[in-house]
């Protein structure tokens, strides 16, 4: 169990330094050598407008993520290598690092690369790099599989 906080805390708020401390908080979060850890992230009250936040950990995860931002880096530098699939990439992670990541927080990371980091993008190749397509052809779903 980790316990994570902040060494000067400020309110985000009116950035007052008069700040009390309100306890902690529970997150699970995937970190580059220890796996998926439990963490307890440190709660705050303003003295002077009453404001609750927690300590910033942006500089680990980003908001609303489990995975850390470091794992986030190396996923999308492996995948810009040769766009291998996402299956492939949480192999890698396995064998090489010992880590347990799901194909699908694998896509959410791509997927949220390429919409913050790839904004103007005008013309598509045509080729996509996921493991499965849904077809729907006269009302049907298909699910056609590459391996």
């Amino acid at each position: 169990m980790y316990h994570l906080k902040q060494k000067r805390v400020y309110c985000p708020e009116c950035y007052s330094k008069y700040i009390n401390e309100k306890g902690y908080y529970s997150r699970s979060l995937l970190l580059m050598d220890y796996g998926l850890v439990d963490c307890k992230i440190k709660r705050y009250k303003c003295k002077h407008c009453r404001k609750d936040f927690s300590a910033d950990i942006s500089s680990i995860v980003k908001p609303n993520f489990t995975v850390s931002n470091e794992v986030m880096n190396i996923v999308e530098e492996y995948y810009s290598i040769d766009f291998t699939s996402v299956r492939k990439i949480r192999e890698f992670f396995e064998k090489v690092h010992g880590i347990n990541i799901s194909h699908q927080e694998i896509q959410d990371i791509l997927v949220d690369y390429h919409i913050h980091f790839n904004p103007n993008i005008k013309e598509y190749s045509g080729y996509y790099a996921f493991d499965a397509l849904w077809i729907k052809i006269k009302e049907i779903m298909i699910n056609t599989c590459f391996y």
